[in-house]
């Protein structure tokens, strides 16, 4: 019984055999070549990745035969069997990318929303504050308004310390002294209306449970 020297790897459908037996410098290679063809060649379009197509597609096979053969031309000591599977893996590793820049997107808007929310609040309390201060100097007010301005806002990050939600303040380099000065009178007596509110509706509970 004539025995399978036509025997060998697994078909290139099957996803794991090959994967650990590609050579680091095959790998590194055809990314190469796959960016400079990107870069270089207004015909060379890459990958198409999209819900439906697969490495199989006729766009995606186009783009894989194109590479396999540029990187064999450029680089005849590989064998191409490797070539093919580093192509093949390379392709996957794409996916998986862009699979994860897509997840990403939800949460850091949600971020960046959360963020203009806070700097929005920050500058309507603040504004609210320099209304009740009073000032020595007539016209002093008027002069300060410009200054509580959005983009004089810090911004703010949320974070986890332990079990408990903080908020870290990033201070702009740009802003004077004097204004951070008066950005800290108007905080603290946003403050301490916040921990007088806060006082009442302690005692306002106490006294309705009795």
């Amino acid at each position: 019984v004539g025995s399978s020297s036509t025997s060998s790897r697994a078909p290139q459908t099957q996803k794991t055999p090959w994967i650990k037996d590609v050579p680091l410098a095959v790998r590194r290679e055809t990314r190469r070549v796959y960016n400079m063809l990107r870069t270089e060649d207004d015909d060379f379009n890459g990958w198409l990745i999209a819900p439906g197509i697969t490495f199989k597609t006729g766009a995606n096979q186009t783009v894989a035969n194109r590479l396999v053969q540029e990187v064999k031309g450029l680089n005849s000591e590989f064998l191409s069997q490797h070539i093919t599977d580093a192509v093949y893996r390379f392709y996957k590793s794409t996916c998986e990318q862009m699979s994860v820049q897509r997840r990403g997107k939800q949460p850091m808007k949600q971020t960046l929303q959360r963020r203009r929310e806070r700097l929005n609040r920050k500058l309507q309390e603040r504004n609210a504050a320099l209304d009740k201060m009073t000032f020595s100097e007539e016209g002093q007010r008027e002069r300060w308004k410009p200054a509580i301005h959005i983009d004089m806002m810090s911004s703010e990050d949320s974070a986890m310390e332990g079990d408990e939600s903080v908020i870290a303040v990033k201070t702009l380099p740009w802003r004077s002294n004097q204004v951070n000065l008066m950005m800290k009178r108007l905080d603290d007596k946003i403050n301490l209306e916040k921990s007088a509110r806060a006082k009442r509706r302690v005692l306002s509970t106490s006294a309705s449970s009795r």
